[in-house]
């Protein structure tokens, strides 16, 4: 061929448009990716934002190598490549990589390939191409495909995903077209698509924008709200709602069929008095002539005001109704129901046609989760973790066979305890459905521990493990393990695998079995024979006859009748037992000769106990000589079909006679029953006196609780109405509704609860109280040295402040050894001890002031790690340092068994021991726990350790409660016992439950709350509880001054009062007017105290009228949006009064306690002339993003309870001071200056407000918050301030009340002041009052005096306001190097100083420029170098946001 010809032909090839033309596709199979196996190093691949290297391959390997992506500190960090010149538009590219990971951790991680479109005049886009899960030491494959519609002005491809930390390893990447095949089955699947459309909707005017059309209304109003300029859609709002089940309902009769699976979707929301969320449900209702009505729910969610959330749900119809109606209910009546749209759709539609030609394949097994559950497919479906996979018909010569089946798998080479077969579920596993695990396995040598365990993966990167079940394992046999799990949140990837035993053991596995658990049948209270309560049934108790008949010796001591024991019954028997006489023989059983702990007399009792009734134990015990040397445990106890049951210990350690007790209960018919007295040394002689079994009837003790609970927890209460006239209250009715108990009612969970909808409803509307779990343990946040964990714990406390919900802290740390992290086990002591003092530091600071309790040791009458190690001080020191670091946190032990009996280690006498010796040493026990693990209580018991506990005057609180019991109905009555003796029992001052859900519990059995969300009899029985504790009276105003009594326990109330218009004659449905008012807090102090309620005439509508809209309206601006703000000139704000739009108002009585306050618009108040006041300063400051920040106001509430305590005020509790200034602010969001501007200054007032002539209390209190916007406190700005000493007035004197945040204490600087700004200065410097020599403060902020690398400031003796911004600067210096001393500093010192600079809430931190001090003027440095501007500037950053908050000071209440 000529050449001009051939050149010719390539210049038209390469001019052609058709791109993608014949010649092109012989380089399909081409990898567009340049050195995708690394052969020739990194080139031209570029990490981003890490660093990379290759590993090079040995002479002896085919491979290039591998890439190594290391320093990673963001999950999007890896390895990319330009591809610009080598892809094109319309093209479909294939993506291969071989990829892996290397790291700390042994769980596999996400590995990404992503595609990034960056563009000169536009957003940069990113195209997901695919991921895989890689975990260390294995290759895996990452595939996926991407194209792109236009081209942008650069293409790159990466690899990213895994957490930070793990290293990504990359061995080979391959780009290239997809071939025509690939392209043609593309366009045949658009083809198709065409050809079966998207499912039709079945709902008729499904998003409103038709009205209301098709659509009717449930015995309720309706209307739409269309689209506007507010509204981008429109929504229907069902309204006048009396009853939940009342909603919007549309026929869907003729658009549905038998046989089809129909999938809804709504979107929902509500709007009314929801305190937290209401629930909507989607309903089917299927109706049919000749029978009853049913009703089919589809699906249900939880919303809140103003928040939109999507309500899913399926149905299948088996037959053909005469109608079926779709509607959707479940707010509470008085709550509005909001719906955006609705569509239900067939699920089946299109499917079957799109599938017609596969149908032979076999379906999917959806009640299997896992796959090739007996391997008979061979290991597919099944992976190693950190092991090899080898699949068997016998193993040791025939001596191992499968247990069923033809083969089993082995998982060998374990590595890890960790190691063993696993089987990824993710696509397979739904949320908040209950899966039983099975297997049976078996051990290659040796007996361990065998384990199932569930990792899962969340969206946000979050893991988790739970353990399913586990068993112990030997060579021998093969064993069962079987389990149950449920996830709570949806998981990004889910693998079931088994551990356990240490590595180079192998793990047989014979099957491996996951599928839904089936739902066993609800309780029925289980029948008990005949049986008489309080009668002892051990024969032959009290030797009277001066034989041991009934009684035998186990083993081989030997038993007879010795003389001279107590004649009276043992003290806890005596109240319950039915017996004609309270006196004994004197006479007892003597077991000698005793080879063996367990060895004493012994009986059998088979036939007399009764199933599922509660036995107290009671009886006097003592042993002899020779087991004075060392303490002895004497045990009751029972075997049962030969398992050991407790029933009762006691520690001897004296020649004395002791009552042990102690109760059991027998769940399940037992063949044999046989009682005996068991556990001194051998050669021990063991005596038993008068032992008492007895069933109780813990029905009879109720009735004594409930009037206990009378005395200890109700008071007394006189209402009086006021504002109307005599005639109107004549025979008016006051209804009075409870809305809640004060007493802390709490329960435990944890991070994966929280993601659980369900979980959540039920928790907010039956607990005020929290307590973490596991997610504060250190072995949780700190488990290797050094890698810290507070995601899970800041989460959970998260999720309470934004429920308003308390928390306790458990626990700092835990004595047990086993339940210590093995790197601290392995710790010196002083290194151990510094890891302790790190602990407590990490721990208190990052938290301070959040949690209300701590458990501060945990366990420590069964543990002794830390006292072992660093001695018994070390104990109190924990106190002691805990309680400096979080002054505010009340410090708790936490024991168990403490109040069942069942454990000498834990007697309430050695509690108490431990009380006093901590104390001794110093330490600030600020309370009793009582874990409250409990089994079969008896009340009398309970009730006999809390008085002993009562004895040391500190509040004692359940912190664990939980009972257990297979029957519902009896799991009902121990929760009963446990929460009636507590509530009854004045020094106990509340109650943690141990988790309420299903496989969420420390114990089997204990459960009050089903997996799937069904309260069960136990739960219905606590919910019961719950509502006796509530207050309902009902009467009529009878004496003509509006007085009404009634008796209450302590919470908060609902008042209404009821009239008749005009005459006595007219009747309540003509002219009744209703008043509705609150009484919160009724407390122990409140005794006969009159609440006065004022009526006013209300207007009521019954639809959205014009007027009602109108109060809807100004009732939603309460709260304003984020990015709205008052009409102001934030440039030029100065330090002066603007009232902002609320203030929270809250009144205090005589007698210490502060009434629930409420917002309400900033205006005059009524004030008695005679009224004095102490008063706070807090602000609040916007961030960029224009979320709300506030800066340690619980200082502020604390110094607030000094000054007042100084003052003889009661004050507010730091709770409802910081609840109180957060209202303020969030009521006043707009009034927060834009990020950068200003701030919101909140003044909290605490005045006198009751009449009061001499000197005295006021006998009335009133606590008050109020905001205004302000700029500088100074006339300067933020340039630097002129001071003057003061040498004629003072500002304080010792032993008054200088520092106290008092009117009292500023008001004597105002003549001072005018005089200085007179004569052109910011401000006046004070001397003490005696030398006139020493630095105090100024007018109304502290001073800091700078020499050096020193920082002195007054010490703060009485006489100096504890600044809370004096503080915060104090230890930010501190943090970067400088030293801080708090001193007597002499006015020369100031003369001589570098730098002078104040500090307030006010003035934030302010430079000084000059002093003038006896006409002898200084200068001082100033400036962006200064010292003073680098401590403003982080402080600054930290109140607004821009610095992160490392010490917990900033408070966001958005």
């Amino acid at each position: 061929m000529p050449i001009g010809l051939l050149l010719q032909l390539i210049i038209s090839l390469l001019s052609s448009p058709l791109r993608h033309s014949k010649a092109t596709t012989l380089m399909a199979h081409s990898n567009i990716v340049h050195n995708g196996d690394f052969s020739d190093g990194l080139e031209p691949w570029h990490p981003n934002a890490c660093q990379a290297f290759v590993v090079s391959s040995d002479s002896s390997s085919s491979d290039s190598g591998y890439a190594v992506v290391t320093n990673r500190k963001e999950t999007w960090q890896g390895l990319e490549q330009d591809i610009t010149p080598q892809v094109s538009p319309g093209v479909t590219y294939n993506v291969s990589a071989c990829v892996g990971v290397s790291g700390p951790f042994h769980e596999s991680s996400q590995v990404l390939a992503t595609v990034r479109l960056e563009h000169d005049d536009s957003p940069t886009e990113y195209i997901f191409v695919g991921k895989t899960y890689a975990s260390r030491d294995k290759w895996v494959d990452l595939e996926g495909t991407f194209s792109i519609s236009n081209m942008p002005d650069r293409v790159v491809i990466y690899l990213e995903g895994p957490p930070p930390g793990k290293d990504l390893l990359i061995r080979s990447v391959t780009v290239k077209e997809s071939t025509s095949c690939d392209f043609q089955e593309t366009e045949e699947n658009k083809a198709a698509f065409s050809v079966y459309p998207p499912p039709l909707n079945i709902i008729t005017n499904h998003d409103f924008s038709d009205g209301l059309c098709s659509w009717n209304s449930n015995s309720c109003d309706s209307f739409v709200v269309g689209s506007n300029e507010c509204n981008s859609e429109s929504y229907a709002v069902v309204n006048n709602r009396s009853e939940t089940w009342q909603g919007l309902e549309q026929d869907i009769t003729d658009r549905v069929s038998p046989g089809c699976s129909y999938k809804v979707s709504a979107s929902v929301s509500v709007w009314g008095p929801v305190q937290r969320s209401a629930q909507v449900l989607a309903t089917l209702k299927l109706e049919h002539q000749g029978s009853p009505t049913e009703f089919k729910l589809i699906g249900k969610t939880y919303v809140s005001n103003d928040v939109w959330k999507t309500l899913e749900g399926t149905f299948a119809l088996s037959g053909r109704p005469d109608r079926v109606v779709f509607f959707l209910e479940g707010p509470p009546p008085g709550v509005d129901l909001l719906i955006k749209s609705v569509t239900i759709h067939c699920e089946s539609d299109n499917q079957f046609e799109r599938s017609r030609d596969f149908s032979s394949a076999p379906e999917a097994d959806h009640h299997h989760i896992f796959l090739n559950s007996s391997f008979s497919d061979g290991l597919n479906h099944w992976s190693g973790r950190g092991c090899n996979l080898m699949l068997h018909e016998s193993l040791a010569d025939g001596r191992i066979l499968p247990h069923s089946g033809t083969c089993f798998a082995s998982a060998t080479e374990r590595t890890h305890k960790w190691s063993g077969i696993e089987q990824d579920i993710t696509e397979r596993v739904q949320r908040k459905l209950i899966y039983e695990a099975s297997s049976v396995v078996r051990l290659s040598h040796s007996h361990h521990t065998v384990q199932a365990t569930l990792y899962v993966q969340y969206l946000d990167q979050r893991e988790e493990y739970i353990g399913i079940s586990s068993v112990e394992a030997n060579h021998d046999d093969w064993v069962k393990l079987k389990g149950k799990f449920l996830l709570n949140g949806s998981p990004a990837r889910a693998v079931v695998y088994i551990e356990g035993p240490p590595p180079g053991i192998d793990v047989f596995v014979d099957h491996f079995e996951v599928k839904p658990a089936e739902k066993p049948p609800p309780s029925r209270r289980p029948y008990i024979e005949s049986h008489v309560f309080g009668m002892n049934i051990v024969s032959n108790s009290h030797l009277t006859d001066g034989t041991i008949e009934g009684w035998f010796p186990l083993g081989d001591c030997h038993l007879r009748v010795g003389e001279g024991s107590p004649q009276i019954l043992p003290p806890l028997a005596k109240h319950s037992l039915r017996t004609t006489h309270d006196y004994l023989s004197g006479r007892y059983v003597l077991a000698t000769n005793r080879s063996g702990t367990w060895m004493g007399p012994a009986q059998m009792i088979t036939d007399k106990v009764k199933l599922f009734l509660t036995y107290q134990v009671s009886a006097w015990v003592k042993v002899g000589s020779g087991g004075l040397t060392c303490p002895q445990d004497v045990n009751i106890a029972l075997s049962v079909d030969g398992k050991w049951v407790n029933g009762g210990k006691v520690e001897v350690k004296d020649g004395d006679w002791h009552e042990v007790v102690g109760s059991f209960r027998i769940e399940k018919q037992a063949r044999e029953v046989m009682l005996h007295v068991q556990g001194p040394s051998p050669g021990v002689d063991l005596m038993v006196a008068g032992l008492q079994i007895f069933a109780v009837d813990h029905k009879a003790r109720l009735s004594y609780l409930k009037g206990q609970a009378d005395m200890v927890r109700k008071r007394n209460v006189r209402l009086k109405v006021t504002g109307l006239d005599p005639n109107e209250l004549s025979g008016a009715t006051v209804k009075i509704r409870q809305t809640n108990n004060s007493f802390p009612l709490g329960s435990c969970i944890s991070r994966s609860n929280i993601d659980n909808e369900d979980f959540v409803e039920f928790f907010l509307n039956n607990f005020k109280w929290a307590v973490f779990g596991n997610e504060l343990k250190w072995s949780w946040t700190e488990p290797e040295q050094g890698n810290l964990n507070y995601r899970d714990a800041d989460e959970m406390l998260r999720f309470c402040e934004t429920y308003n919900v308390q928390t306790r802290g458990h626990c700092i740390f835990w004595e047990v050894e086993s339940a210590i992290q093995p790197w601290v086990q392995q710790l010196s002591e002083p290194t151990l001890e510094a890891a302790v003092e790190n602990r407590l530091t990490d721990l208190l600071t990052r938290y301070n002031g959040k949690f209300r309790h701590y458990d501060v040791n945990n366990e420590m009458l069964h543990g002794s790690f830390y006292r072992d190690k660093l001695g018994f001080d070390a104990r109190a020191k924990m106190f002691r340092t805990a309680h400096e670091l979080d002054p505010l946190a009340r410090l708790f032990l936490n024991e168990y068994h403490i109040e069942d009996g069942f454990d000498s280690r834990s007697s309430p006498e050695k509690y108490i021991k431990l009380v006093h010796k901590l104390q001794k040493k110093g330490a600030p026990v600020g309370g009793i726990g009582i874990q409250g693990h409990i089994t079969s209580p008896v009340g009398h018991i309970v009730r006999n350790a809390l008085d002993k506990l009562s004895t040391l005057g500190l509040p004692i609180w359940f912190t664990e409660l939980d009972v257990s019991s297979v029957n519902e109905h009896v799991r009902g009555d121990d929760l009963e016992v446990m929460l009636w003796e507590a509530f009854a029992h004045p020094a106990v001052e509340g109650v943690m439950l141990w988790g309420f859900w299903e496989l969420f519990m420390s114990r089997e059995d204990a459960h009050l709350v089903d997996a799937d969300g069904e309260v069960n009899e136990a739960g219905r029985r606590f919910l019961e509880i719950k509502r006796e504790w509530l207050t309902f009276v009902e009467g009529v105003v009878e004496d003509g001054e509006g007085g009404f009594e009634f008796r209450g326990y302590h919470g908060s109330y609902v008042v209404e009062v009821v009239t008749c218009e005009g005459s006595s004659s007219t009747t309540k449905n003509k002219g009744s007017v209703k008043m509705i008012k609150t009484i919160s807090s009724l407390r122990k102090s409140l005794l006969a105290l009159p609440i006065h309620v004022h009526i006013r005439k209300l207007q009521t509508f019954s639809k959205y009228n014009a007027q009602a809209a109108s109060a809807l309206e100004e009732r939603k601006k309460l709260f304003y949006q984020d990015d709205e703000y008052a009409d102001m000139d934030w440039d030029n704000l100065g330090f002066a009064l603007t009232p902002a739009d609320y203030m929270y108002v809250m009144k205090c009585s005589k007698d210490g306690e502060f009434t629930k306050g409420e917002l309400s618009r900033f205006g005059n108040i009524q004030l008695s002339p005679s009224a004095g006041a102490i008063y706070e300063g807090t602000k609040a400051y916007r961030k960029e993003n224009g979320k709300v920040l506030l800066f340690r106001p619980d200082h502020n509430a604390v110094r607030m309870q000094h000054g007042a305590e100084r003052m003889l005020m009661p004050s507010p509790s730091v709770d409802q001071f910081v609840d109180a200034v957060k209202q303020t602010a969030l009521a006043n969001k707009r009034w927060v200056p834009p990020s950068g501007k200003a701030s919101l200054y909140i003044r909290p007032l605490l005045m006198g407000t009751g009449p009061v002539l001499g000197l005295g209390p006021a006998p009335e209190y009133t606590f008050i918050v109020y905001a205004s916007p302000v700029g500088n406190y100074f006339k300067e700005g933020v340039a630097a301030l002129d001071l003057y000493v003061e040498e004629e007035y003072a500002r304080a004197a010792p032993g008054g009340s200088g520092g106290v945040k008092s009117i009292t204490n500023y008001a004597p600087v105002l003549k001072a002041l005018s005089r200085a700004k007179s004569l052109g200065f910011s401000d006046v410097l004070y001397l003490d009052s005696v030398k006139k020599k020493y630095l105090e403060e100024a007018s109304a902020c502290n001073v800091f005096v700078v020499k050096g690398r020193t920082i002195s400031t007054p010490a703060t003796n009485g006489t100096i306001l504890e600044g809370i911004t004096r503080k915060s600067v104090m230890e930010i210096a501190g943090d970067q190097g400088y030293q801080v001393v708090e001193k007597a500093v002499h006015v020369d010192e100031v003369m001589d100083a570098d730098e002078v600079f104040c500090t307030g809430t006010a003035v934030g931190v302010a430079p000084v420029g000059t002093i003038t001090y006896q006409d002898k003027r200084v200068e001082y440095e100033t400036g962006d170098e200064s010292v003073c501007q680098k401590l403003r500037s982080v402080l600054v950053g930290i109140q607004t946001g821009l610095v992160e908050d490392t010490k917990g000071w900033v408070t966001c209440i958005n």
